[in-house]
């Protein structure tokens, strides 16, 4: 079985998203003795073979531009390297292969992780053309699922995959010594919660915070200023001098306070449940297909910064309340999350050859 992945932006495949999430399928796919190729972008253009698998990398960012203007050279690397199937991930991927695929009479599937909250009508309207070529969809929750029945996708062809979970978060990680009360990993945007958990840091000032920051965005520029002021603080910055792991695993608790993401569910959500932590999160869409509130995390409404105050402190206070959410949290993306749910893929790309 020769399969080729088609993805946007190789280069961010180390810290997670949507590359990751692939570099995760695609590493379960050569386990099975797959032949296994890859058609990307990258910061440069290259051809490689690492690990058993091939790759074809193409120079530029993961945008209609790039893709559009290397067209033709992807045509050439699919026909060079004549898939039985191809795997495309996202919605404009998806779109831009199945034209492709409608020349060269390719099986594909395609993989959603993403909302579609902030697509083009036009692209949705695309996506559901490419669908009805689609061998199958693979989304990463019900509600994705949900999001592409309203636009007239086949429910036959849509399968529910819990994958995402970068499998070193599955083992008994060693745990560190707790030295910091919360923990919040992420950008320092509005739309991931960070001005919400500034504001709990200078409300619950006798409490210690832990905070890791990938990418700065201007509209928190304000707030991470006062988050630098705080005595109470503690800032770290992409590359983190320690695993992310470790850095999980020294807060008692971790906050997640999210007003929109685009990877449903996010995994930093499921990283920090899979250490055994218990996540006061929001109560986005999504969020409740992982947590039952109160038994296995908590989801909370961070408009009301007081009430969100007081849970924390109260689960401080409550050593055996937060340890039983966080052993709950654990088993549960125990459950959802293992190599049964991409075999579930691996065992539908066989049905095209069979």
């Amino acid at each position: 079985m020769r399969v080729c992945f088609c993805f946007s932006n190789f280069h961010l495949a180390h810290i997670t998203g949507q590359a990751g999430l692939m570099m995760q399928l695609i590493q379960k796919t050569k386990n099975h003795s797959s032949h296994v190729f890859v058609i990307s972008n990258d910061l440069r253009s290259e051809q490689f073979t690492k690990d058993g698998i091939d790759y074809y990398l193409i120079k530029g960012l993961g945008d209609f531009k790039t893709y559009f203007s290397n067209f033709l050279q992807i045509v050439h690397f699919i026909k060079k390297i004549k898939p039985d199937v191809i795997h495309v991930n996202g919605i404009l991927m998806t779109i831009y292969i199945w034209i492709i695929t409608c020349f060269l009479r390719i099986p594909f599937f395609s993989l959603v992780s993403e909302t579609i909250d902030n697509i083009n009508p036009l692209y949705q309207n695309f996506y559901y053309l490419a669908s009805k070529s689609c061998r199958y969809i693979f989304v990463t929750s019900n509600f994705l699922k949900k999001q592409l029945l309203e636009i007239g996708v086949e429910k036959k062809k849509i399968k529910v995959v819990r994958i995402g979970l970068d499998e070193k978060y599955q083992i008994n990680y060693r745990k560190s010594t707790e030295n910091y009360d919360t923990f919040y990993f992420g950008d320092s945007t509005r739309d991931r919660g960070f001005d919400y958990v500034v504001g709990l840091a200078q409300e619950l000032k006798n409490l210690k915070f832990l905070i890791s920051i990938r990418y700065q965005y201007q509209d928190c520029k304000s707030e991470l200023e006062t988050a630098k002021q705080l005595s109470n603080v503690k800032l770290m910055f992409y590359p983190y001098k320690e695993s992310l792991q470790s850095l999980i695993t020294q807060s008692k608790l971790v906050v997640l306070p999210y007003r929109w993401m685009l990877i449903r569910p996010p995994i930093s959500l499921l990283e920090s449940m899979a250490l055994g932590k218990c996540v006061i999160t929001s109560k986005m869409a999504v969020n409740e297909e992982v947590i039952q509130n109160n038994k296995n995390g908590i989801l909370s409404d961070f408009t009301n910064l007081d009430q969100v105050a007081s849970q924390i402190t109260y689960l401080i206070n409550n050593r055996t309340v937060l340890q039983r959410m966080g052993e709950r949290a654990k088993k549960t993306i125990k459950t959802m999350y293992s190599d049964d749910e991409y075999n579930k893929i691996i065992d539908y790309y066989a049905l095209c050859k069979s």
